[in-house]
């Protein structure tokens, strides 16, 4: 099992999938795993590492199937270095867990949760 609502709630949404214009299931780049730092964008192979990034990409396949099954259109959004109101480096800083990333060429994918949800 991929998604622990999809599987608790799966019958609900279900029957209220004709109201649905449209599924947004938000995933993580984790699903990408390590790509040797080769360049990573939709189209790269997903190749899950951790146990809860396996668990998102068979949840992705879950809600795909699902919008195959009723017709309704669903989108997969990869989510990444989620920052915002308690989650910022500067939050870190001050209890302790920050960490410093020296690598040449190093780059970060970041979104603030104001952007997720608007």
């Amino acid at each position: 099992a991929g998604d622990p609502v999809l599987a608790a709630a799966g019958g609900t949404i279900r029957a209220n999938m004709p109201a649905l214009e449209w599924i947004a299931y938000l995933s993580t780049v984790g699903v990408y795993g390590d790509h040797g730092g080769a360049w990573v964008d939709e189209s790269a192979d997903c190749r899950p590492v951790s146990k809860r990034s396996v668990m998102r990409v068979a949840a992705e396949q879950e809600w795909l199937k699902l919008g195959q099954q009723t017709g309704t259109p669903v989108a997969i959004l990869r989510l990444s270095g989620i920052y915002g109101p308690g989650r910022n480096a500067l939050a870190n800083l001050e209890d302790g867990t920050a960490r410093r990333l020296v690598k040449a060429g190093q780059v970060f994918n970041r979104i603030h949760c104001d952007d997720i949800a608007g």
